[in-house]
């Protein structure tokens, strides 16, 4: 379940429902939070690579459910996110 998950998902979870109705916004939110203090070999912060992915999905006129799957693309390799609390929230 979500609650038992690192990171503080629970909370996560409760500030995403409150927060954000717009599903990139909500992903923008859990991938920035599960990525928190991770770089990349360059020493660029690692929420920099999903965000351009993203980005490059809007500009070819990509839904905003494939903009989210940009955003969210790199949680479940990268951080302590199990693929039943990605499915349930997204």
């Amino acid at each position: 379940s979500l609650a038992s998950s690192e990171c503080g998902s629970d909370i996560i979870i409760n500030e995403i429902n409150v927060k954000f109705k717009n599903l990139i916004d909500k992903a923008e939110f859990f991938a920035t939070k599960k990525h928190e203090n991770q770089k990349r070999q360059s020493g660029d912060d690692y929420i920099n690579h999903p965000r351009r992915v993203s980005q490059i999905l809007a500009d070819y006129g990509f839904d905003e459910e494939v903009q989210s799957a940009g955003w969210l693309h790199d949680v479940l390799e990268d951080s302590e996110t199990k693929e039943s609390d990605l499915l349930e929230l997204f």
